[in-house]
């Protein structure tokens, strides 16, 4: 039963594999279908290319307190406490000979820090790649992307593209979905995934200039043996998909494109226990139209509840629908418009309801305002609309709400020679038609400055930004302050030096509300315990960090350096006993060797 994936995997690839028959011997440049339509030579030619790269990293990490667990390992801080080392090796070969290319990358590591890698030596990643001018082969790491529907993600196998006569263009693919080479193999790797068994082909058509239709299939199958018992307490069972679909893109001149895709899904929802599958279709179309001053964009997105598309990552029971419009009515003036909805209950099959999102936008720029120069202003309102059951009451109870947000924004931006400055606002009011009291407002204010100067051949390059977010609630008296700022410059020295230094600060006043009970321990020892009354308690957080580098470029050269760096982060929470610190002294030397 185990082999069944294996063998589609086989089948696929051996079918590639025979159509696109090795390496050609053509004429440099030929084009698929065309006999001695030759392109000049230079065209065809290139430069062999070989690079090595060298990276070890050497730190010293402290976490103030230096609490841990019963095994040893650290709490609250992600970071491991005591010296790390990581070096990283990278080779690339990039060959040609005649009119073919091949290219070899891999990467290794070995570490001896569990919090950068759980493999202490470890392939990060690789592939060689064979093109000639009709096919593609690789080996190794590869990103496989077919359609929206089907595929669209990095495997490690196989993959195959052949180009024939008239357009025709065929591709194929098998192999396995994980995070990494040595969880295909090791069983003792610490947070390891499942491993999927996946396997696809596309058949492309061109039907004209800028037309073409495909045909196109995705397998995906994940093996049991490698779902631990850690991870099926999530819930996470083994599924066999099985997906086909025909999509086209047609563009018509510069006015309008078309893109759309059908597809079709047959899954068995759990391996384990049964072998009977569900079927399902989903389709998506999408359309854009450009006329002058006048553009407009449409979507629309249909998956049922049982179609699944496991190498393509879809949501099921979805349905998606958007259209975008807007007019340049003057050189400085051009507004916008759109609107979208998203639904699921595709089948109205759930007890509790359907649950709707509808998004209406208006907004609208003025640029190249007379008087001031390349100014940008924006501004409009957008709004967020929720109906459908409540999801904090127990099912089949029948009650829905209504929740709407409106937000109205403005931001303006105003470059000064090198210099880009920026300033924000918008007012968000957050409304409950079934529950008054459940509603908020707030304000949100912005404001970033950024530049790049060239001064005494020096290169600065300075950064600030600030945000200000502040909630108020209808139910209970009380706010909530969110902030952040981040503040970085970075300089080149003429030689041999760099410098960089970076202070990003996170943090939010917040209000945890706790229930007074009749009979129960109060909320708080100095505020009133009156049964049936909400009490506001101090909650929140700060985390202000820092980093200084410095960069030692070793005789001059870009390929060659040496980074100091020291970082700082503080961890502060208004409850007590919770606050911890984070220091890490690092260097890191770097070497590139190119030919």
């Amino acid at each position: 039963m185990r082999s069944r994936p294996f063998r589609s995997l086989f089948a696929i690839v051996s079918l590639t594999a025979f159509l696109a028959g090795g390496l050609e011997a053509q004429t440099p440049g030929q084009l698929p279908g065309q006999a001695g339509a030759a392109v000049p030579s230079s065209a065809a030619a290139g430069e062999n290319q070989q690079s090595f790269e060298i990276k070890v990293s050497a730190n010293h990490t402290e976490v103030n307190p230096d609490l841990r667990d019963e095994f040893g390992r650290p709490l609250r801080s992600f970071l491991t406490p005591g010296p790390n080392i990581t070096a990283d090796f990278s080779y690339f070969q990039d060959y040609l000979f005649g009119t073919n290319r091949l290219q070899v990358l891999s990467i290794f590591r070995s570490n001896d820090d569990p919090r950068v890698d759980p493999e202490k030596n470890s392939l990060q990643r690789g592939y060689l790649r064979l093109t000639t001018p009709n096919s593609e082969w690789n080996f190794g790491d590869g990103l496989v992307s077919y359609s929206r529907l089907t595929y669209n993600q990095n495997i490690k196998g196989v993959s195959v593209s052949r180009k024939f006569g008239h357009g025709f263009r065929l591709a194929a693919n098998g192999g396995v979905f994980t995070d990494r080479w040595g969880s295909v193999w090791k069983d003792d790797l610490l947070g390891k995934p499942y491993t999927r068994v996946v396997a696809g082909l596309r058949a492309e058509q061109e039907l004209g200039a800028n037309k073409l239709i495909g045909f196109n299939f995705s397998h995906g199958r994940d093996l049991e043996d490698s779902i631990d018992q850690q991870l099926r307490q999530f819930g996470l069972i083994p599924l066999e998909n099985n997906i086909g679909s025909v999509d086209t893109r047609l563009r018509f001149g510069r006015v309008l494109t078309v893109d759309g895709e059908l597809a079709y899904s047959s899954t068995n929802f759990d391996t384990r226990v049964s072998r009977d599958s569900r079927q399902d279709y989903g389709g998506r179309l999408d359309a854009s139209l450009r006329a002058g001053r006048f553009f407009a964009r449409t979507s629309y997105l249909r998956l049922m509840p049982s179609f699944l598309s496991l190498n393509a990552r879809q949501l099921a029971d979805l349905q998606d629908s958007m259209v975008r419009a807007g007019l340049d009515v003057t050189e400085f003036l051009s507004v916008e418009g759109s609107y979208r909805r998203t639904n699921n209950n595709l089948r109205s099959d759930r007890p509790e309801g359907t649950t709707v999102f509808e998004v209406p936008e208006v907004r609208a720029s003025l640029r190249r305002i007379p008087m001031l120069g390349r100014t940008v202003l924006d501004f409009g309102v957008r709004e967020r609309q929720q109906s459908g059951p409540i999801r904090r009451s127990a099912p089949f109870t029948g009650l829905e709400e209504d929740r709407h947000v409106r937000i109205p924004f403005v931001e303006v931006v105003v470059p000064l020679g090198s210099t880009m400055i920026s300033v924000g606002y918008e007012h968000r009011r957050n409304t409950n038609e079934l529950l008054r009291s459940e509603g908020t407002k707030a304000n949100r204010w912005s404001g970033s400055l950024r530049g790049n100067y060239d001064v005494g051949g020096w290169n600065l390059a300075p950064m600030f930004r600030y945000e200000m977010e502040r909630e108020e609630f209808f139910r209970v008296i009380g706010f909530n302050n969110n902030r952040s700022i981040l503040a970085s410059g970075f300089a080149e020295a003429p030689k041999y030096f760099a410098f960089e230094v970076y202070y990003r600060q996170v943090g939010a006043t917040l209000f945890a509300e706790c229930l007074q009970v009749a009979g129960g321990v109060p909320c708080h020892p100095l505020l009133p315990a009156d049964p049936g009354t909400t009490v506001l308690l101090p909650s929140g957080f700060r985390r202000p960090a820092f980093r200084a580098a410095v960069t030692y470029k070793l005789a001059n050269n870009d390929d060659r350096f040496l980074v100091f760096a020291y970082d700082r982060n503080v961890n502060l929470f208004a409850l007590p006993d919770r606050d911890f610190r984070e220091r890490v002294f690092s260097v890191t030397l770097v070497l590139r060797f190119r030919r």
